[in-house]
């Protein structure tokens, strides 16, 4: 969310802010379209401005810098502030932090459903017959992640938004090694009076398996079996919001395989909810199909839809949820559609051991 004072330095500080977001648009090192001579110029001027920083320490993310001649100018500002949005460049007063609410890929509440099943029948036919990316039995991926993450005590609450970039690798036993990189925190809500958010989690993590942890079945009545357990167990009946809700919480883990990721879209083209989203570009200016289902049980405070969207090969590009037609009254934000949380992949393959990126 960006704002601008009605002044004369007003058009300025959106040149100002177009320029450092051509330079930090997506999470892609390489991306399609870089930044021209005179936007990086213009963007490093405006970062100078802003004396930003980040801790940049060695491993996977020194390996991203070396990438190409843009990430290696832009990698650190790009770790740090990547969808970041600031209130006031120029004008009267210096730079400050503004609450970070991206806008949604998509608000669409409806479409057509046989489309939608086609689409995902059509992901998961080219996912069981994708060639494996990579060599090796680690899988590695990278993503993004951002989420409203709120905090209660006196029947006061504060609202924070957080964005993670997130690099993991999970072994055939299914232990797993996380960089977890923050890249940006701020309270998002209007009324601050509310505790303190616990303290965020990043830098590196090892994760062991689970003990008998079973793998995702990759026979869609096994998995939705799966899927269905937990609801189960609470004494309820699974109903079709249950099981759209697990799978997209399922996909945005990250850490699933084509045979599984196929299982799951034909699992989630089963939900009479389903409906086709139409076609959208994601923050890393990707194209792709997105399907739509509504995520939000009648026990809860507001609806809130989620949108899986997929490329032209099957593979999930962004697991993203919003809340429509504005966020629950407790979270004190604009009313308007707000993201709730998203996920955006930008890199999966198979390596032959935990640090390895290609």
């Amino acid at each position: 969310m960006t704002s601008t004072d009605h002044d004369t330095d007003g058009s300025a500080a959106e040149d100002d802010l177009r320029a450092v977001r051509m330079l930090l648009a997506g999470t892609d090192p390489s991306p399609q379209r870089p930044p021209t001579c005179a936007q990086r110029r213009r963007a490093a001027e405006v970062l100078r401005t802003l004396r930003v920083s980040a801790e940049y320490s060695p491993g996977w993310r020194g390996r991203l810098r070396a990438r190409a001649t843009v990430a290696s100018a832009a990698a650190v500002v790009v770790l740090a502030l990547l969808l970041t949005a600031v209130n006031v460049i120029g004008g009267r007063d210096t730079a400050t932090a503004a609450p970070l609410l991206p806008t949604p890929l998509l608000t669409v509440t409806g479409g057509d459903r046989q489309a939608a099943v086609g689409t995902l029948l059509a992901a998961a036919r080219d996912q069981r017959t994708a060639a494996v990316v990579g060599v090796g039995p680690v899988r590695y991926t990278v993503r993004q992640t951002y989420g409203l993450d709120v905090t209660v005590a006196r029947r006061k609450a504060t609202t924070t938004a957080t964005t993670y970039l997130v690099a993991e690798w999970r072994r055939p036993d299914g232990s797993r090694h996380v960089d977890r990189l923050l890249q940006q925190v701020d309270r998002a809500g209007h009324d601050v009076g509310g505790p303190q958010p616990a303290p965020t989690r990043h830098g590196l993590t090892e994760i062991p398996a689970e003990a008998g942890e079973v793998p995702l079945p990759t026979d869609p009545g096994r998995l939705r079996a799966a899927l269905e357990a937990p609801v189960r167990a609470q004494g309820r009946i699974p109903s079709g919001t249950d099981v759209a809700l697990a799978v997209l919480g399922r996909l945005r883990e990250g850490d699933t395989t084509a045979a599984q990721n196929a299982a799951l879209f034909e699992v989630l083209a089963e939900a009479p909810g389903v409906f086709d989203a139409g076609r959208v570009t994601d923050r890393a200016g990707r194209d792709g199909r997105a399907v739509g289902v509504q995520v939000s049980g009648p026990e809860s405070l507001t609806t809130a839809f989620g949108y899986l969207l997929l490329s032209g090969d099957g593979e999930e590009l962004v697991v993203e949820t919003v809340y429509l037609p504005s966020p629950p009254p407790g979270l004190k934000l604009p009313k308007r559609p707000t993201v709730a949380d998203y996920t955006q992949f930008t890199v999966e393959r198979q390596v032959t051991a935990v640090g390895q990126t290609g």
